[in-house]
């Protein structure tokens, strides 16, 4: 599901997407890969039955990743699997760990010390039960370590990158190696109600992720795919800057003021490029107007990466768009209808998304975005290459972005913030 804030899925033409934001452009988060559960074309109903997999039936352990690590304990790992609820406690070959519970799918764990080498079983105890993975991680002595390095080495061969043509960027910083001015990092918190949870397969309203990508210094800029303002574009390919990626280790952090909750996120892959997510987040962790610091793996911090939106929306228009149930997929006129919202002025720009189905299979995407002045009419003319009774998820949202500035080496680091509900319509004339 992800695709949105900003972001859109990030493959225009795949036939399923994932239907939560991203807000800035990198398809950040992930609830799956999904597409709808109700025939597209087809209206009313009653919702769709949720395949559970069973999830509330018992706590599973499905992996650990990465799998190894020192003896000296210490590493951050992720633990994937199911009915991760109420009071979790996590042991490696019989000693606690710390976590820090992402959701009831996804854990972090701090890897506690051992003897020595070895592999041995990881266990989880919840609400639900308790689930055992035999040989689940192996520890390593200390001088085996070095392999790890020349695993961060693949990284850069994270040669997706490859044309790392931006490395060639970093040059054009200046001839002292300076790299003032130059991006070196792109962070995401994007906040999304779901207005008919069962009309894309999710149990849950919200899609509340966050996301970092680390890299080398570049001349890029993370969000130059999005139309220009009071503009819309169909079909847009939405790419990561081509960037060699960083590993900054098992985990990196969101930090937000105050009682904000800190965010961990884990080592994934994201369009090609290593980077941290963290997916299934509470409605705590986003807080409204106010920055969230990024720290990677080593303990550096950078300050106020993250900005989020200055506030939320009392009213929008079409309400319609977040009918649930029988009552979704109500019809959305190209010619007449148009959006409007309250208050207004409170990001920097407004993004409406339509991902377009018919008779179950994708057929496109637009994408428009406005100033946040409190009405905007989608051109019927984005329309012309769709049919009435066509369906369509519907993306509306605030977007807020901001710039950090490294006061040592004016490097730059990017953040995004979306705000706003994900919803359907069929299109009519």
């Amino acid at each position: 599901m992800r695709p949105l804030p900003l972001p859109i899925p990030r493959s225009p033409a795949a036939p399923a997407r994932r239907i939560l934001p991203l807000t800035l452009g990198l398809a950040l988060s992930a609830c799956g890969e999904v597409g709808f559960e109700k025939p597209l074309g087809a209206r009313g109903g009653g919702a769709a039955e949720l395949d559970t997999g069973g999830l509330a039936a018992r706590v599973q352990l499905h992996a650990v990743v990465p799998d190894e690590g020192a003896s000296a304990g210490g590493d951050v790992v992720e633990l994937q699997g199911v009915g991760f609820v109420g009071e979790v406690w996590v042991s490696f070959a019989g000693t606690p760990a710390a976590i820090t519970l992402d959701s009831d799918t996804r854990l972090l764990a701090q890897v506690p010390p051992a003897v020595g080498a070895a592999r041995v079983d990881v266990r989880v105890v919840s609400d639900l039960g308790e689930a055992t993975l035999v040989d689940a991680f192996a520890y390593v002595d200390a001088g085996s370590e070095g392999g790890e390095d020349g695993g961060d080495g693949t990284d850069g061969g994270d040669g997706t990158d490859g044309g790392d043509g931006t490395d060639g960027g970093e040059d054009g910083g200046g001839d002292d190696g300076s790299i003032a001015g130059l991006t070196v990092g792109h962070a995401t918190l994007d906040y999304f109600v779901i207005g008919c949870p069962s009309c894309f397969g999710v149990g849950s309203n919200l899609l509340i992720d966050a996301t970092t990508t680390f890299h080398e210094p570049a001349a890029v800029d993370w969000l130059s795919w999005l139309p220009g303002a009071g503009a819309c574009v169909a079909n847009a390919t939405r790419t990561a800057p081509s960037v060699r990626a960083l590993d900054v280790g098992p985990a990196a952090w969101l930090h937000g003021p105050g009682s904000s909750p800190l965010v961990a996120m884990g080592r994934t892959t994201l369009d090609g490029l290593t980077a941290y997510e963290a997916t299934g987040l509470s409605a705590a962790t986003y807080t409204k107007n106010t920055h969230f610091d990024v720290e990677d793996g080593d303990g550096n911090f950078t300050s106020s990466v993250v900005r989020t939106v200055a506030g939320g929306f009392d009213a929008i228009s079409p309400w319609s768009i977040f009918n649930d149930g029988a009552s979704a997929y109500a019809d959305f006129s190209v010619s007449r209808d148009r959006f409007a919202w309250s208050p207004a002025g409170l990001g920097d720009a407004v993004l409406v998304r339509f991902d377009i189905f018919r008779g179950g299979a994708f057929v496109g995407d637009i994408l428009c975005r406005t100033d946040d002045t409190g009405s905007y009419t989608v051109p019927a003319s984005m329309f012309s290459a769709y049919y009435a009774g066509d369906v369509a998820a519907v993306w509306f949202y605030r977007l807020q972005t901001n710039t950090a500035v490294d006061p040592d080496d004016g490097s730059l680091f990017t953040g995004a913030s979306a705000f706003g509900g994900v919803g359907t319509v069929t299109l009519q004339p």
